[in-house]
């Protein structure tokens, strides 16, 4: 049956308010004065880091030390509850986990040890002690993870539910593994060494790198989505790759890929079209990046805009840097115009 032109014109007519009223979100590129961002909030608006010293970011207040326990002298701080509020990293030397809290440093073990996680009320945090993996909850000490005595925590879910990361594994490498409770579960690998970086806010997706085995292999960027691995595309011209962050809902993936994990990095952002590079997504919509080299991106807010990470300055200086990604909305809703606009030239021959 053909459609009334009149409720074409109706739809067309809503699309085209739809259009105007709802713009692409516009990227955007700035440095930041520190060395490393490691993590930023789901929000996007208040990013963890360091290098001489631990340090917050926030758009309005810039870049805001934090305390150093006593007796150390550098530190970083590499992930964030949700509000920002509270932070766990590490101070050196020696190495020593650390949570801060309302303008103060805690000691979470004295030992070597580094806090890489959080949940997000900030009540557990993740990372690893003499060599194990543990997570340390609010007002208790590290407790060791079942399953491995050598290996560390990167990641844990919003509800602090699940935990991902490495372990080393009877007979074999060192390991992707997911803890669920009791239970560590070793996911799927190429034969080589792997490691799980992070999981998604909805729990549906795992990102880290896998090395598939033999002589020479080179180490790929990974996804394990319903506990299936898919090794993750190259930039042209990059060899090797890591995957270090991922989206709430696992849609979008940031790392980097390179000549190798040392040398000739590029940020790389991943999602269902494949590999891009971020340096050349933000040229792209007319940001002047002259001077700048992107070479490592580490966080993702939770819907997969703003990325933080590290690279090197127009002075040739190791800093970090934080990146809002252009907003696809307004390509999809043109998607959509454009089927309307063919439903209504369909409906228009229909009724002549």
């Amino acid at each position: 049956m053909p459609v009334p032109r009149f409720w074409i014109g109706v739809w067309i007519g809503f699309l085209w308010i739809a259009l105007c009223a709802a713009p692409a979100g516009a990227a955007s590129f700035a440095g930041l004065p520190f060395i490393d961002a490691w993590d930023v909030t789901p929000d996007g608006q208040t990013v963890a880091g360091g290098g001489a010293a631990p340090v917050l970011w926030t758009a309005g207040g810039g870049a805001v030390p934090l305390p150093l326990p006593t007796g150390t002298s550098s530190g970083a701080a590499r992930a964030l509850a949700a509000d920002g509020s509270v932070a766990v990293g590490v101070a050196s030397a020696p190495e020593q986990a650390v949570r801060w809290s309302g303008g103060s440093a805690a000691v979470l073990s004295p030992g070597p040890s580094f806090g890489l996680g959080v949940s997000a009320d900030g009540s557990v945090a993740v990372g690893q002690a003499s060599s194990a993996p543990v997570r340390w909850d609010a007002g208790s000490g590290a407790s060791p993870l079942p399953g491995a005595s050598l290996g560390l925590a990167l990641g844990i879910t919003p509800d602090g539910s699940r935990i991902v990361g490495q372990a080393s594994i009877p007979g074999g490498f060192y390991e992707a593994v997911e803890w669920i409770g009791a239970d560590m579960n070793e996911l799927p690998n190429l034969g080589g060494g792997s490691a799980a970086r992070a999981i998604s806010g909805d729990a549906s997706t795992i990102v880290g790198s896998v090395t598939p085995f033999g002589s020479g292999a080179r180490q790929l960027a990974a996804s394990w989505v319903g506990g299936v691995l898919s090794t993750l595309p190259l930039l042209p011209g990059t060899l090797e790759g890591d995957a270090w962050d991922v989206s709430g809902d696992g849609r979008v993936v940031v790392g980097f890929t390179g000549t190798s994990i040392f040398s000739g990095q590029r940020a790389t952002l991943w999602d269902a079209s494949g590999a891009h590079d971020i340096a050349q997504l933000l040229t792209a919509e007319g940001l002047d990046l002259s001077g700048w080299t992107l070479q490592e991106a580490y966080g993702i807010s939770a819907d997969g805009r703003t990325v933080v990470g590290d690279g090197r300055n127009p002075q040739g200086l190791a800093r970090a840097w934080i990146a809002v990604i252009p907003e696809p909305s307004t390509g999809a809703l043109l998607g959509v115009g454009i089927s309307l606009l063919a439903l209504a030239r369909r409906g228009a021959v229909a009724s002549r």
